[in-house]
């Protein structure tokens, strides 16, 4: 059955436009795209792509009224409703939230059936008990414990807020309000686990979109016989309303997504702020107030002290070598501003460069310097310039001025260039770039000169930029794509003593050589790599590595690697577990 609402969606939409139908019809998310996925997660509209008892509650207020107007009693009309429920179970493959609204459903149409009483907390536990025996593992997921809470603040928070509400807007808002407000409020811990950030301007934005669903829902399921069925000229032309609806949808979840403005970030909390946030809804009960108030101000004052702790504890720079697969993506972060040095490949921007600063609590990226424009290094950036999360954009002399020339050889480097726009400064060789005292750069190259330009043409690693970073008194050398004509140079001229080197080109053969290892004489080296065919890291490159005692972390085995920086020590810990 799911395949055929597939095939007859594809004959109605667009192809972007029927995964989207796909996803909100019967939770089919298979044919989203990372783009489609990323936006609605991040605007707070990933429910309406997960099906839920929202969907099912809009398309059974649409049964009712179609059965309204055909000659049946009540008890006919409750039977269709109860067949409906099994069907629509069996159609979306019985998911946890649609399980959980079934059972609830089903149990209070039975209740009226048969002349008995039912609660809304009694069919919610209800629900819960039918899920753990029907699917004990369910329990372990997060589906269940948001479904739940989210029902939980329906039933038990969102009548009293709206009561409260209703003292400064009418009914109608102030009851939209109370039911987005509250559910947002009850999955406020898994929405900061799972995306590692919660957009406020969502509750706005779901009274819209909360309709525009509604009706693609219940004007896709009307037109579902004419897709299956009909010609193919009709089936397309019927559904151009249905694709509007679907297109306003998709640019009301992309602009959310893009909005940097009122987001709130996992990296600004902790236990005793989420605990104060409850204590805060638990105000609304005359009951618990006074209790509820006094707690609440404990738990914020505790929570703000654990933030002050947690900052001052904080070394003045840390360093992160992002786990973005065969890719460089490089934060230096200190206590007044952040650096990242490229961002991988194109998707690594969405699918691990802003959640993961997101999760650290960085609203934006404060410099970014991307050292060349292959896709593996300027990719990502370009994806977190769409998404509004880079002020501004730091690119070689001579790179930005061939940039017109490399259009069509990197064009991730000619999005990210029209996505920063006003927001690109230009650096070069010998050029200092501060963060702050604690973390000063030095472009150590390349000289923007006939030599480099000529070899750019063979070779358009040859502008990489190659940066020396003294990060609260330890010695960092990020050397990019560094070429071999490249790393000649620097041995002619002397490279700086390196504590921890960046190694160049994913460690590439015919670099990271003998005569530049005893001038850098690093401690630690890291090499950014992932599964490629180009058999990187090199062998011999390990191997000149190891006899110069250095110890090697790769993001391949080690996944995210943080150095942190104090005055006389250096730590360094691997988010994967993995050992040099």
């Amino acid at each position: 059955v799911r395949a055929a609402v597939r095939q007859a969606l594809s004959r109605l939409l667009a192809p972007e436009q029927s995964s989207l139908m796909a996803a909100l019809l019967v939770g089919d998310t298979d044919g989203l795209s990372e783009a489609q996925r990323f936006d609605f997660t991040q605007s707070g509209l990933a429910h309406l792509t997960a099906v839920s008892g929202l969907h099912l509650v809009t398309l059974l207020r649409a049964l009712d009224l179609l059965l309204g107007r055909l000659p049946l009693r009540y008890r006919a009309r409750a039977v269709f409703q109860l067949l409906f429920l099994l069907f629509f179970g069996c159609l979306t493959g019985w998911r946890v939230s649609v399980t959980r609204a079934i059972v609830m459903t089903g149990a209070q149409l039975a209740g009226k059936l048969l002349l008995r009483p039912t609660s809304p907390p009694c069919l919610l536990a209800l629900s819960l008990l039918v899920l753990t025996c029907c699917q004990p593992y369910a329990v372990l997921g997060s589906a269940f414990w948001m479904s739940a809470a989210a029902t939980a603040a329906l039933i038990f928070l969102a009548e009293p807020l709206a009561v409260r509400l209703n003292r400064f807007l009418p009914r109608f808002p102030a009851r939209l309000l109370a039911t987005g407000l509250s559910t947002q409020l009850a999955t406020l811990p898994w929405s900061l686990a799972l995306s590692h950030s919660v957009q406020l301007a969502s509750l706005p934005v779901n009274a819209l979109a909360i309709p525009l669903a509604g009706g693609a829902l219940c004007l896709g399921l009307a037109l579902l016989p004419l897709g299956l069925i009909g010609p193919p000229v009709a089936a397309a032309a019927a559904g151009r309303p249905l694709g509007l609806i679907l297109s306003l949808l998709r640019e009301l979840a992309g602009w959310t997504a893009r909005l940097r403005a009122g987001r709130l970030y996992s990296g600004w909390f902790n236990p005793c702020l989420l605990l104060a946030v409850l204590a805060l809804t638990l105000c609304l009960w005359p009951a618990w107030r006074r209790v509820a108030l006094k707690a609440f101000l404990v738990l914020l004052v505790a929570g703000l002290a654990w933030q002050g702790i947690a900052w001052l504890n904080r070394p003045p720079v840390q360093v992160w070598f992002f786990d973005v697969g065969q890719g460089d993506a490089i934060l230096v972060r200190s206590r007044r501003g952040t650096l990242l040095i490229d961002g991988g490949k194109p998707g690594q921007g969405t699918r691990t460069l802003i959640p993961a600063l997101n999760a650290l609590g960085i609203a934006r990226v404060r410099l970014a310097a991307v050292t060349h424009g292959d896709q593996d290094h300027a990719g990502g950036l370009a994806e977190l310039a769409e998404y509004n999360c880079l002020e501004t954009l730091l690119i070689g002399q001579g790179l930005y001025a061939d940039s017109t020339r490399q259009v069509s050889e990197a064009p991730a480097l000619a999005a990210l260039l029209d996505g920063a726009r006003r927001a690109v400064q230009t650096v070069a060789w010998h050029d200092t770039i501060a963060l702050d005292r604690d973390a000063r750069f030095r472009v150590l190259a390349p000289p923007d000169n006939r030599e480099i330009q000529d070899e750019a043409r063979r070779d358009s690693n040859a502008w990489s930029m190659i940066l020396e970073g003294d990060l609260a008194g330890s010695r960092f050398l990020f050397t990019g794509d560094c070429t071999p004509a490249g790393e000649r140079r620097l041995n002619e001229t002397g490279w700086p003593r390196a504590d921890v080197l960046k190694v160049a080109h994913h460690g590439a053969a015919l670099t990271t050589g003998q005569a530049m290892l005893k001038q850098t004489r690093p401690a630690a080296a890291v090499i950014s790599v992932g599964v490629n065919n180009y058999g990187h890291p090199d062998p011999g490159v390990l191997e000149r590595l190891a006899d110069q005692g250095c110890l090697v972390f790769s993001t391949r085995t080690c996944g995210a690697i943080r150095f942190d920086c104090r005055p006389n020590q250096l730590t360094v810990r691997t988010m994967a577990g993995g050992q040099p």
